[in-house]
């Protein structure tokens, strides 16, 4: 709840101890963040970036996080890469973005294999997101554009205990 624009590099590099980061309602851009911006924060498990202008996820996350809130940005499509560091996410929001049919690629979310949440409510999703982490125990949808729900798309998540897909275009 500032008018942050942009985190200079080595800005943080020395909160090592750093645990949570709280940076939701700002005027973070994707140029606003590099690579190194979060990367050397080893202890850091919950990342607030909600409320900004992302479009995309940022890089460099550490393998510590464990939630990522990404809420309320310009996020259109999430790339594997980005992901590939946080490989201990367990709660992932990208409600509220601009996510469309190729926004979350069937790769996405598999270096998640602990992801427990996944929030994907208020996008513009056709479908569920192939190649869910088995481990995924609750995936919240509602307010997309589903029409259909295919015998085979929560095949791989055993495990889920909680699915909403309210306000959808389901028949």
């Amino acid at each position: 709840n500032n008018l942050i624009s942009k985190v200079p590099r080595g800005a943080l590099s020395r909160q090592t101890c750093l645990r949570e980061l709280f940076l939701q309602h700002n005027q973070l851009t994707d140029s606003s963040l590099d690579a190194t911006t979060f990367s050397k924060l080893h202890s850091l498990e919950y990342l607030d970036l909600s409320y900004n202008q992302l479009r995309a996820v940022p890089a460099g996350l550490p393998r510590t996080l464990a939630v990522l809130h990404l809420g309320r940005n310009r996020i259109q499509q999430v790339e594997a890469a980005r992901l590939k560091g946080a490989r201990g996410l367990r709660y992932l929001l990208l409600q509220h973005n601009e996510l469309g049919g190729s926004g979350l690629p069937p790769k996405a979310l598999r270096p998640l294999r602990k992801l427990h949440t996944l929030h994907l409510y208020g996008n513009q999703l056709q479908r569920v997101p192939p190649g869910l982490p088995r481990s995924l125990r609750a995936l919240v949808m509602p307010h997309n554009r589903l029409a259909t729900l295919g015998a085979r798309d929560l095949a791989a998540t055993p495990g889920l205990g909680e699915l909403n897909l309210a306000y959808n275009r389901l028949t």
